[in-house]
């Protein structure tokens, strides 16, 4: 039923059209992004949706070399076609079910290093969630700034615009884009700090995120 009737080998044997159509038709959720939450996928946790999910799992498909190549397949359609919202404790697994190095300071920097496993990403949005002003001049919210600042660097090497960075309302109602403030600094600022006049904010965290990501771990 879920490959239209056919076995997987003979769904193998379809054109690749076919078979994309078939995916589109089972996999693509084009209105609204998967929520992705502890023991679920979202829209994909009630029953109908959950028997779709079974095109991702060879023990459906069959682990002999046709229904791994479709299980990628279908997988590689599902992770690329979809939108998903991910909570960093969860980054881990998420990746694993697509399918770090170092010492990262938190488990938040930890998880965010999955992100450089998405590497057909087109666009990745990093939300702060830890209470304070809305541009980030708390004390708070500059800790966790400093915290990802050289993982987010990273990610932006990377991923170049399609990395934004926010900081969200106690609410979640509002957002303050701060992907800026990784935006190397100018010279005239440095100048105008270094003789003690006045920066803005976003000049005086480009300086700042500037010398966290360059100190030796």
């Amino acid at each position: 039923k879920m490959l239209g009737g056919k076995t997987p080998a003979e769904f193998a044997l379809l054109p690749e059209e076919e078979r994309k159509k078939l995916y589109r038709d089972r996999l693509w959720l084009p209105d609204e992004p998967i929520h992705v939450r502890d023991g679920d996928h979202g829209p994909f946790s009630d029953p109908e949706m959950a028997n779709r999910m079974m095109l991702l799992q060879e023990y459906n498909m069959g682990r002999d070399e046709v229904g791994k190549r479709l299980v990628k397949e279908a997988r590689d359609f599902y992770y690329t076609e979809n939108s998903f919202v991910v909570p960093s404790e969860r980054m881990g697994d998420f990746v694993q079910g697509t399918l770090l190095d170092g010492k990262p300071k938190s488990w938040v920097a930890r998880d965010l290093r999955y992100l450089s496993k998405f590497t057909n990403a087109t666009w990745i949005e990093i939300e702060i969630w830890v209470g304070g002003t809305m541009d980030g001049m708390d004390l708070r919210t500059q800790q966790k700034i400093k915290e990802l600042s050289g993982i987010v660097k990273e990610l932006i090497d990377q991923f170049g615009d399609a990395i934004a960075i926010s900081k969200a309302s106690a609410d979640g109602i509002h957002r303050h884009d701060i992907r800026p403030y990784w935006n190397p600094p100018t010279a005239a600022a440095k100048e105008k700090l270094g003789v003690d006049k006045a920066c803005s904010f976003e000049e005086l965290m480009r300086i700042q995120i500037e010398a966290w990501t360059s100190e030796v771990p």
